[in-house]
């Protein structure tokens, strides 16, 4: 479906479709960093001398990793939530036109 006004042309399956797709990575870009360590020992790097910094900066890193996927699925759910709201203000509009001609 296609509307058009003020000489712009809003493509609603194509918005929709777009909406959907990102709508669908939301949930799995959260997600992503759910198996990352928390707080790896530093026994799993042996006797090495660094073994205590190298799990801390291991465990800072995932943190990071962990923020920045969930800083990136909120981002898509607002995308996701903006498009919606597009989507339905251009439907609005053409059923509120839609009525106004079949009045007349």
């Amino acid at each position: 479906m296609t509307a058009q006004r003020d000489r712009r042309t809003y493509h609603l399956d194509a918005i929709e479709h777009c909406r959907t797709a990102v709508a669908g990575q939301v949930g799995p870009l959260a997600a992503a960093g759910d198996d990352l360590p928390v707080e790896p020992p530093a026994g799993v790097f042996g006797d090495l001398p660094g073994a205590g910094e190298l799990a801390s900066a291991i465990s800072a890193f995932c943190t990071g990793i962990r923020a920045q996927l969930d800083a990136g699925s909120d981002l898509l759910d607002g995308v996701n939530t903006v498009l919606d709201g597009i989507g339905r203000s251009v439907t609005d509009i053409e059923d509120v036109n839609t009525a106004l001609v079949r009045s007349v």
